[in-house]
C-alpha cells in the first residue's frame, strides 16, 4: 500500500499512516487462499487492465464483510507497469438484500408446489376415506360376518388415512401465508391445554410430570401457534418412548425470560 484515504479508513478501520507500506493481504479473510486470490487479481488487471470481484474482506477490529473490489493496472507512457488502482465498495447490505430476495422466491416456490401437490393428494385421499367408510357401514348394516383380519385391515387403513390426512393438513400450512395473532399469553395455560389434547392410548407406561410456576408472567405471542409447537414437540417425545418413560416439561423464569 502506497496511499490510502478517508474512505478507506472508514471501511477497513485502519488509518492511513497505519497502512503504508503494508501488504494487501491483511485484507483478506480467507488465510489460506488469500495469496492466490491477490496474484490472481493483480495478474488478470495487469493482463486486460481491470479485475472485478466479490471477495469478502476484513476489517481492523476482526469483522468481516463482502466487498465489490475493483483493480486497475497503472501504466506509464511507456506502457510500464506502475501499480494498481484498487476501489472498494461495501456490499454488506446489497448482498443481504439480494440473499433476502432469494429467500422469498424460493419460499414463494415451495407454496406454488406445496399447495398444487396437497390438490392432487387431497383429492384422492378423500375418496379413499369415503370408500373406507361405505365398506364399514356395509359390513355392520348387513350384518356381515367379516373375517377378523378383514377387521383389522380396515382399522390399520382407516388409521394411515387419518395420518396422512394430518400431514397434509399440516403440509398445507407452508402454501398459505403465515399470519400472527400476536397477544399477551399465558404459557403455564398454554402448556395445561396442549398436555390435556395428547393422546396417549397405545403409547405404552408414559408419564407426563408438568412443573410450570402459575405465575409465570404473560408473553406476547400467538397462543395457537404456541399451542401447535408444544404439541408438535411433545407428540414426537412420547412417540420416542415406545416402551414407555417420563416426559418431564419444566417452565421458569431465567434472567428475565421463561
Amino acid at each position: 500500500v502506497v496511499d490510502w484515504n478517508r474512505t478507506a479508513t472508514r471501511i477497513l478501520g485502519h488509518e492511513s499512516d497505519d497502512m503504508v507500506d503494508q501488504r494487501l493481504s491483511v485484507f483478506f479473510a480467507d488465510e489460506e487462499g488469500r495469496q492466490a486470490l491477490i496474484k490472481k487479481a493483480l495478474d488478470e488487471a495487469s493482463d486486460q487492465g481491470t479485475f472485478r470481484d466479490y471477495q469478502l474482506l476484513v476489517r481492523k477490529d476482526g469483522s468481516r464483510f463482502y466487498a465489490r473490489v475493483i483493480v486497475f493496472a497503472l501504466r506509464d507512457d511507456a506502457d510500464g507497469l506502475q501499480g494498481f488502482l484498487i476501489l472498494l465498495r461495501d456490499d454488506s447490505q446489497e448482498r443481504n438484500l439480494r440473499e433476502k430476495l432469494r429467500e422469498k422466491e424460493h419460499l414463494a416456490a415451495i407454496g406454488t408446489a406445496a399447495s398444487m401437490l396437497a390438490h392432487e393428494i387431497g383429492n384422492p385421499l378423500n375418496g379413499i376415506s369415503t370408500t373406507v367408510q361405505l365398506l364399514e357401514r356395509f359390513i355392520s348394516r348387513e350384518g356381515i360376518k367379516a373375517p377378523q383380519h378383514m377387521l383389522s385391515t380396515l382399522k390399520d387403513l382407516k388409521s394411515e388415512i387419518d395420518r396422512l390426512t394430518s400431514l397434509l393438513n399440516e403440509f398445507k400450512t407452508i402454501a398459505r401465508p403465515q399470519k400472527l395473532s400476536l397477544q399477551p399469553v399465558k404459557l403455564t395455560r398454554v402448556i395445561q391445554e396442549t398436555v390435556s389434547g395428547l393422546d396417549l392410548q397405545g403409547k405404552g407406561d408414559v408419564q407426563i410430570v408438568s412443573e410450570c410456576s402459575p405465575d409465570l408472567p404473560p408473553i406476547r405471542g400467538d397462543s395457537a401457534k404456541l399451542k401447535q409447537a408444544f404439541f408438535n414437540l411433545f407428540k414426537n417425545a412420547v412417540e420416542a418412548m415406545p416402551y414407555g418413560g417420563t416426559l418431564a416439561i419444566k417452565g421458569y423464569v431465567s434472567n428475565g425470560s421463561i
